[in-house]
């Protein structure tokens, strides 16, 4: 199954990239403009921010309220970031946690919604963000089979079709043995949709930079990968455990992007110009050892099969020469063509 969202296909063949911003703007609307820009420089798909009201969020006493409230922002903010990502021509994702967030999703039309793995079993939630009627994406970590059909039957009962599942393990950094990518044929083979990854491996190291690039060998469709402007001056409030910089986004999307194109399409084509060249430079043909006078027979201790250039008749053809006569002389180290014997 593949899903169209604007002009892009996800579910292709063409691994669709998330930059995924997190709480890496800082509560800060000129952090988040520039980490658009980021996104956009780094060729990503989409950008996708998480839209949260600390008071329908989380109680007041929960560990993170304080730094929920630090990086809100208004609804008039978030419709001036989907606006400006229009403007600069990047897809916007937003994962929504509660009624309010969803109520400004649709207000500023994103073009696809994400329910986080923590929603997976807020059916209430699911319904409205399938009522927008865009692309959804499921987080599925740290859920059970019967938690994930549930919420896919719910969604496809109110008409939503355009689902997409976002395998994630919930541990931060995650280590690389816990990830199981294998889970995403898995579900590919339970549900027929298309299925993505959330990475959450261990920001700039070898590791981080690898999983992305792993996605067509994995049966991957989506990936998507957090970010930020600096880890190093990001906040002390904000744990860029599994973000990368700028320019190692850009690094990883420019590798996936070529890894893509050696795997090509599968389909039997046509020589390019390189490969008829090297046909002619490369490939073997029937060439004589000998000088063989017209009207001698051809026989094979007078032939080999040599690199010779252009144009010559190929050793699978070698019973159209093997026992003919020469029409005319042929030198030695000579091309043996078909219109010279008979």
């Amino acid at each position: 199954m593949v899903i169209n969202i604007q002009d892009q296909i996800l579910g292709g063949g063409r691994t669709f990239f998330i930059a995924e911003v997190a709480g890496a703007y800082e509560g800060k609307l000129e952090n988040a403009i520039k980490l658009i820009d980021v996104a956009v420089s780094a060729k990503a798909d989409a950008i996708k921010f998480q839209i949260v009201f600390k008071d329908q969020y989380v109680v007041p006493q929960h560990e993170i309220y304080k730094y929920v409230e630090t990086i809100e922002l208004t609804p008039a903010q978030w419709s001036y970031l989907r606006e400006y990502s229009r403007k600069r021509r990047i897809l916007f994702f937003c994962d929504i946690f509660d009624p309010l967030a969803c109520q400004v999703a649709k207000n500023i039309n994103p073009d696809a919604v994400k329910i986080h793995s923590s929603d997976l079993s807020n059916l209430e939630l699911i319904e409205e963000a399938a009522k927008i009627g865009k692309p959804l994406f499921l987080g599925v970590g740290a859920s059970t089979i019967d938690e994930i059909s549930l919420a896919i039957n719910t969604i496809r009962t109110l008409g939503n079709k355009n689902i997409a599942l976002m395998i994630g393990y919930q541990g931060f950094p995650t280590k690389i043995e816990d990830m199981n990518l294998n889970f995403i044929r898995t579900l590919k083979t339970l549900y027929g949709l298309p299925v993505g990854v959330l990475d959450h491996s261990e920001g700039e190291t070898f590791m981080s930079r690898v999983i992305p690039l792993l996605t067509p060998f994995i049966g991957a469709d989506v990936i998507e990968k957090h970010f930020c402007l600096d880890r190093d001056s990001l906040g002390k409030d904000y744990d860029p455990e599994s973000s990368v910089n700028p320019e190692t986004l850009a690094s990883i999307i420019e590798t996936l992007r070529s890894i893509e194109k050696a795997f090509g399409t599968g389909i039997v084509r046509e020589f390019s110009t390189d490969e008829l060249k090297y046909r002619d430079l490369m490939k073997k043909s029937i060439v004589t050892e000998q000088t063989i006078k017209e009207g001698e027979m051809i026989s094979k201790d007078k032939i080999s099969f040599k690199r010779a250039g252009p144009g010559g008749v190929k050793p699978s053809d070698l019973g159209l020469v093997l026992g003919k006569r020469a029409k005319v002389n042929l030198p030695k180290h000579s091309q043996v063509k078909l219109g010279e014997v008979g």
